[in-house]
């Protein structure tokens, strides 16, 4: 299950795997004990766009 993700939140991401599909977004610092990052498999055919939507909202 994926939840949202402010954009104000998110500090980096990286594209990783063999195909590069899966997307590690890194959050800005959260409370003790959770998680600070978020991994999603991104199919081959969406990595595109996903990467111009993060591209536009981020840095």
């Amino acid at each position: 299950m994926t939840a949202v993700i402010n954009w104000d939140k998110i500090k980096s991401y990286k594209w990783e795997g063999k195909q590069g599909s899966i997307l590690t977004i890194w959050l800005k610092k959260r409370f003790l004990g959770f998680p600070n990052r978020k991994i999603l498999l991104i199919p081959a055919s969406k990595k595109a766009v996903v990467e111009g939507i993060l591209s536009e909202h981020l840095f």
